[in-house]
């Protein structure tokens, strides 16, 4: 481990060690004030080595900045803290004690479960609430990066009869798993430019359904330029595209500003980067998978994950969802968590789409199905395998647009 990678291990230690204490004994236990100067000590240490440190926890990963900590994985905390809305810590200025010690009233105060307003704390109990603890201290979720509402809106195509081709941004989808297959890197520019293109193209169409590519065996929307085949270019590219679009049409459906449609639309984009560890063959194959090749595939997630965290540290939101996007609103699904926290709402929306989109195509296993079926399929699941708000607004975005 480098110094940066040893100070944090050592601030995460001391932070678990004061945790333990705080929430086994309490906070007038004689040994608090002892495990707080430990703390604040690796916090100096730790905020004197980075301008402004982030940790990230991902289920059984402390990501630092953008490195996960080997030495750090299966840290128990990690969970703990993200199962009561501690997924995130930033350090933006100098910490002090004053601030430390609010932070682990508060951590200590929800571990415990004892989530009520605590008297006396006023507007203090307000700014904890929204994860800022004086100018030192950061934390909550995973948020949407890019949400302001004052953002530069998405720009829009007046005419629905706008023959918008999407030829280029194929191949740059395609070009873009293949540098991550070859381990060349993740290009954020050239997959916010695709999603960009891929909003305009969407509102080039009264009907969403019309931009989505139709992989192995179906044709392409009119707008995504009839001479592609999506089957010879692969089901990887047409899908990461497709759930794009309908993540993105349906984030503006239920009402997202356009820097929150925009970073869905990147998060569906590279929800399914870990396929490329995936050999293709397996990925393909029409039987049932053996064992050893469904733990290959159920591995995919948590490599998307970390091949997006480890190459471009804004797109936090995106690395969650490619870890969370197989778990069921039920808690089933693939990977297990060790222990139960809720999902990011954008992973139980990249769920649904993405469930959509795949019924949709035809795969080797099976032909794709009609759209009612696909639509019946996410209303029977809603309040198990999906967020019942998702799949009901997004089977609502579609019998809308048909009255259209």
């Amino acid at each position: 481990m480098n110094a940066h990678q040893l100070q944090a291990t050592a601030f995460l230690t001391a932070l678990g060690r004061a945790l333990s204490v705080l929430t086994l004994y309490g906070e007038d236990h004689p040994t608090r004030t002892e495990v707080e100067d430990e703390v604040f000590a690796r916090l100096m240490d730790f905020k004197y080595l980075e301008q402004i440190p982030t940790i990230t926890f991902l289920d059984a990963e402390v990501v630092v900045n953008r490195r996960p900590i080997r030495e750090l994985r299966g840290w128990g905390w990690g969970p703990r803290l993200s199962e009561v809305g501690i997924q995130r810590m930033e350090f933006p200025s100098a910490p002090n004690r004053q601030d430390l010690r609010l932070f682990l009233e508060e951590a200590t105060h929800r571990l415990t479960r004892n989530r009520g307003a605590r008297a006396g704390d006023g507007s203090r109990q307000e700014e904890l609430l929204a994860g800022v603890i004086g100018a030192s201290i950061r934390f909550g979720r995973v948020g949407i990066g890019g949400s302001r509402s004052d953002e530069e809106p998405v720009a829009r195509v007046v005419t629905a009869t706008l023959d918008f081709s999407l030829d280029e941004e194929f191949g740059a989808v395609s070009w873009l798993q293949e540098e991550v297959k070859g381990g060349r890197g993740l290009h954020l520019a050239e997959a916010e430019a695709v999603v960009r293109s891929l909003a305009i193209a969407a509102r080039s169409h009264q009907h969403v359904l019309a931009t989505l590519f139709r992989p192995a065996g179906g044709s392409p929307g009119p707008g995504m330029g009839s001479h592609l085949d999506p089957a010879a270019q692969g089901f990887a590219t047409s899908h990461a595209m497709n759930v794009s679009v309908l993540s993105m049409a349906l984030a503006e459906f239920m009402g997202m500003n356009s820097g929150a449609v925009r970073a869905v639309g990147i998060a569906g984009l590279l929800h399914d980067l870990g396929t490329t560890r995936v050999p293709p063959g397996i990925l393909t194959k029409p039987g049932s998978l053996t064992p050893s090749e469904r733990e290959l595939v159920e591995r995919h997630p948590a490599d998307g994950a970390r091949l997006i965290i480890r190459n471009e540290e804004r797109l936090d939101l995106a690395a969650v969802v490619a870890y969370e996007h197989h778990v069921r609103y039920d808690g089933s699904g693939y990977p297990r968590f060790r222990f139960p926290r809720p999902l990011h709402p954008v992973s139980h929306l990249v769920h649904v789409c993405a469930t959509f989109d795949t019924l949709l195509s035809d795969r080797p296993w099976r032909g794709r199905w009609p759209e009612d079926r696909a639509l019946e399929h996410l209303l029977a699941g809603a309040g198990s395998e999906f967020h019942p708000d998702f799949a009901r607004d997004l089977v609502r975005m579609i019998r809308l647009e048909r009255r259209l």
